[in-house]
């Protein structure tokens, strides 16, 4: 092994030095996220919150209340050859920006961990024109809060629990300003506050770093208190017009600069409708957009200046119109009416009729798997291309780049930000072959009722104006009638033909049987029982043909073996069926009871199609354990040899039947299934 030239903890403690009970909360909350606290989002407003937090972390990574230890603060090494482990890259990008989602290239990784080392209970260094934020690969020497924390103590600056990471940048940078640069900016301030503030100030000698609202100049005194003899007029015109800037949201809006970050985010999303929340620098996109803007909006098409936002947005930019998408980081910019009209698109409007909050829905939403419309930015898979540039879909695996977008569906959870990515034509294509809604990448297992909701309002959303009403598109009924307008493009059609066809599989699901109802709501938990059941059914069915008598083929069309071996085919058929009794006994009696009670099918051919039906015939059985105990007992008239043969029409159909049903593999294609008489 190499010499070892240097050791690192990686704490950030390292990093902003002492914290205490002046720490600002940004400052501790981030310690302890790269500490990989799981923290509750909704509290880290809350102080007392803030207090548990500030004890995990000067406990390194342990909770006073119960001392269970949820962190083990890593220690990495630096060696004179190689540099850094391979497999301590994972925890040095964690320390650098415990935000998973950015995808590090080596260079970069290894330039912003240096870049944060330069702290590393070192006298830190202020550079010129410094951006603030997180360390991302578009952004390696942006200052984090610890960064800037140790800054400001470094520099006796005082600090506070409310103080933001934009505050502190401000308070650092008037450290590069001169004597009288500072002295001017204070007097300006001192100008503008009020009596109260000015006793405040006096008292406790000490003046707030956090920003100042900017105040109009103050109206003249002589304006005030001297009066002249002639009663002043006002312009009519000009007065309405005061009035109409004075209470249009958008002109008021636009005379604002914010004097945060945070600020930013709330105009740009009231303004433009654009979500800055993942931006490195929403201040500074924010004042791109308006100074690009007319009457707030864009002539041309917004394109953000971030290099690493701009690649996500330009992803999918409805994903950050907030309009178009729900988003958590800012949820009161919406109203309760807009919160429910989401809530309902999710596809949640029975449960928001008994009473679940549209906010809780859209909580849940995030947390649990479904569809958004296109490719969603933060996209995560195992077939990405090496590049990463681009995403392939997870049936066909084709590039999206070679599709519409808007024929391009995302599916997964938002905040695990991990999906499968499909288009139109291949979801129809497999809902259409398997007649059911499974998930085309885990085929045991469901998509939920909710997510299937949403993706029959989004094919909804693109068809309705096809629609007579413009509000509604009743597909069933405008089908009946011929009244709605033929699609005009792929992307109508595809929407049509989806929405069509999710009808149809939810009609089709409401007419199961109730055992096979309770067959599909027990297979995900018993799908191994399950399987085997009706493999054992099937190689019975088979033997009952002849299979392996004169083939290994299946016996599906070419039923035929000499008369001979007849014999042994009773031999293949009694071994089976021993075998699936022996099987069946030991299953839990909970399934053999559902198993038991399904019903034997068989198949009726008309016009070249197939359709399975009940058998209604007690002699036939009216179940697939009956049929199975009148062949191993030939309790029936025709007996012996015809009525295995027959019996195995009924078995195949029948397994076929619920395979179909729970959108199985099937084991053969029904019509080309000999009907043995």
């Amino acid at each position: 092994m190499s010499k070892i030239i240097n050791s690192y903890e990686l704490n950030r403690i390292n990093i902003s030095g002492e914290i205490n009970e002046s720490t600002p909360s940004c400052v501790i909350i981030e310690i302890a996220m790269c500490m990989n606290a799981k923290l509750d989002k909704n509290k880290l407003l809350d102080p007392a919150y803030i207090d548990i937090i500030f004890n995990f972390v000067i406990n390194g990574g342990v909770l006073e209340n119960d001392f269970k230890k949820i962190s083990n603060i890593k220690i990495i090494k630096e060696y004179e050859d190689i540099g850094f482990k391979e497999e301590d890259l994972p925890y040095i990008a964690s320390f650098v920006n415990p935000d998973s989602k950015y995808e590090w290239d080596l260079d970069s990784l290894i330039l912003a961990f240096r870049h944060l080392l330069s702290f590393y209970k070192n006298i830190p260094v202020i550079e010129e024109n410094f951006q603030i934020g997180q360390k991302n690969p578009n952004c390696i020497n942006n200052y984090n809060s610890c960064m800037l924390y140790k800054l400001c103590t470094f520099n006796e600056i005082k600090t506070n629990r409310n103080m933001t990471l934009s505050e502190m940048a401000r308070a650092v940078k008037f450290l590069e300003k001169g004597h009288d640069a500072l002295r001017d900016n204070l007097v300006s301030i001192i100008e503008n506050l009020h009596k109260n503030e000015l006793i405040n100030l006096i008292i406790s000698n000490e003046l707030k770093v956090a920003p100042t609202p900017k105040i109009l100049p103050p109206i003249q005194k002589k304006q005030i208190f001297v009066l002249d003899n002639e009663i002043k007029t006002y312009d009519f015109e000009k007065l309405v017009l005061a009035y109409n800037d004075l209470t249009n949201m958008d002109k008021l809006f636009s005379r604002i600069e914010p004097a945060s970050d945070e600020e930013s985010i709330i105009l740009a999303a009231l303004m433009f409708y654009i979500n800055l929340t993942e931006c490195s620098s929403p201040y500074q996109e924010f004042m791109e957009m308006k100074k690009n803007s007319n009457n707030n909006s864009f002539k041309n098409p917004y394109i953000p200046i971030d290099k690493y936002f701009k690649k996500k947005y330009l992803i999918n930019p409805d994903w950050y119109d907030i309009k178009k998408t729900w988003t958590d980081k800012i949820p009161s910019i919406y109203d309760d009416n807009s919160v429910r009209i989401f809530a309902e698109a999710e596809g949640y409007k029975e449960d928001l009729e008994k009473g679940l909050s549209p906010l809780e829905v859209m909580r849940i939403s995030r947390t649990t798997r479904t569809f958004y419309l296109g490719e969603h930015p933060d996209i995560k898979q195992n077939q990405k291309r090496q590049s990463r540039e681009s995403s392939i879909t997870s049936i066909d695996m084709d590039t999206g780049d070679d599709h519409d977008r808007k024929l391009i569906l995302s599916f997964g959870i938002a905040e695990d930000s991990i999906f499968q990515l499909y288009k139109i034509s291949e979801l129809i294509d497999y809902f259409k072959n398997t007649n059911s809604f499974n998930d085309p990448f885990d085929n045991n297992e469901q998509i939920s009722t909710h997510a299937i909701n949403k993706l029959k309002n989004i094919a909804s959303e693109k068809i309705k104006h096809l629609a007579p009403s413009p509000n509604k598109y009743d597909f069933e009924n405008a089908k009946k009638t011929k009244n709605y307008k033929t699609p005009k493009t792929i992307v109508e059609s595809q929407y049509l033909d989806l929405y069509n066809l999710i009808l149809k599989i939810e009609k089709d699901l409401n007419t199961l049987s109730p055992e096979t109802k309770n067959l599909k709501k027990i297979y995900k938990s018993n799908k191994t029982n399950i399987n085997t059941f009706f493999n054992k059914i099937l190689e019975m069915g088979y033997y009952m043909r002849g299979w392996k008598i004169k083939t290994e083929e299946l016996p599906i069309e070419d039923t035929t073996y000499p008369e001979d071996k007849q014999g042994d085919v009773y031999i293949n058929v009694t071994n089976s069926i021993n075998n699936f009794n022996s099987f069946f006994q030991e299953i839990p009696i909970e399934l053999k009871n559902i198993l038991s009670s399904l019903q034997l099918m068989k198949a009726k051919k008309k016009d070249g199609d197939i359709t399975l039906i009940k058998s209604t015939s007690s002699s036939e059985g009216l179940t697939i354990l009956r049929r199975i105990e009148i062949v191993s007992q030939g309790e029936n008239e025709i007996a012996g040899y015809s009525c295995i043969r027959l019996s195995s029409n009924f078995l195949l159909s029948s397994v076929y039947y619920y395979m179909e049903k729970l959108g199985l593999e099937l084991p053969f294609d029904i019509k080309q299934l000999r009907q043995i008489s």
